[in-house]
């Protein structure tokens, strides 16, 4: 192995392999998959901080799409560091927990329909990912 002096002869020396392409796309979907667990963790915070001006209990329905969300939120972040550690196991099964969570809140009609879209989309592709033989 030749050591590389430079940033040219470091980029140059990147070979455009189908490795390559599944590891560029891997960690693609990590941020997206971290980004979505963000996304619903900040309206989770907007809502329950609204919740504390409000000075009356909510109903049951919104109490269990607050839980939903904050479940959402913990597997999409355990499916991004399952991604990342390259666990297919863990992949898998959180995958599948994402995608009926996120059917859950699709019809329970949550808000955030396009970040539960990604999200669904994002485990679908992890189930993918999972199946790999390199991963």
């Amino acid at each position: 192995m030749r050591k590389r002096d430079t940033l040219w002869e470091t980029i140059t020396s990147i070979r455009l392999t189908k490795l390559f392409f599944l590891r560029l796309f891997e960690g693609l979907i990590f941020f997206i998959a971290l980004g979505s667990a963000i996304r619903f963790s900040h309206q989770l915070w907007n809502i329950l901080f609204e919740m504390l001006f409000k000075f009356k209990l909510s109903d049951t329905a919104m109490n269990i799409m607050l839980y939903g969300d904050f479940a959402y939120v913990l597997i999409m972040v355990g499916l991004a560091i399952g991604i990342l550690a390259a666990n297919k196991r863990f992949i898998r099964v959180a995958s599948v927990i994402t995608i009926f969570l996120a059917i859950v809140l699709l019809l329970a009609k949550s808000p955030l329909l396009i970040t539960n879209i990604l999200g669904m989309l994002v485990s679908l592709i992890g189930i993918w990912f999972s199946y790999r033989a390199k991963l």
